[in-house]
């Protein structure tokens, strides 16, 4: 018989080993491709997220209102336990776009910016929806023209990459 303390330290290992195994499984599950129905859903929802922010950015307000506003929408819209991945993604992506084109004397424009990219870069994967799908999305629900739309697929390319 092995001493106690032996015996709790394989426990240990075992727990988490069975976590890393069904943990992974887990994560596995959120990346894969999405059915067509998910899709609409997503692609409903990245349009509400983009939409939400561009209607926050058409106001005429100093450039650090108008961030907070953005970020009070999405935290409005946790705590009315209406979040999801695709309003995130076109949350943030609306908002690191208009981020992209504050002048470059906004002392903060960096750090939100990166930010921004960030969270895109992390939610891209558990999405799993093209980026130029993702693009399109979010330029028709801001109502930015075909020009605008490739500068904004242009930016979703440099955060992949």
């Amino acid at each position: 018989m092995l001493p106690r303390h032996r015996r709790h330290r394989e426990r240990a290992i075992w727990s988490v080993c069975l976590v890393i195994c069904f943990g992974s499984r887990a994560v596995a599950a959120q990346v894969t491709a999405a059915t067509p129905e998910q899709s609409a859903a997503l692609r409903a929802e990245i349009a509400r997220g983009a939409a939400a922010i561009s209607e926050v950015t058409a106001h005429n307000y100093p450039y650090a209102t108008v961030h907070r506003l953005i970020r009070n929408r999405v935290e409005k819209n946790i705590q009315e336990r209406r979040d999801s991945d695709g309003f995130r993604l076109g949350a943030h992506v609306a908002a690191g776009f208009w981020v992209r084109h504050l002048p470059e004397e906004v002392s903060w424009r960096k750090t939100a910016l990166a930010r921004h990219r960030d969270v895109v870069y992390w939610l891209l994967p558990r999405v799993g929806l093209p980026i130029g799908e993702i693009a399109g999305v979010v330029a028709h629900a801001e109502g930015l023209s075909k020009a605008s739309q490739q500068e904004l697929l242009g930016f979703l390319e440099a955060i992949v990459h």
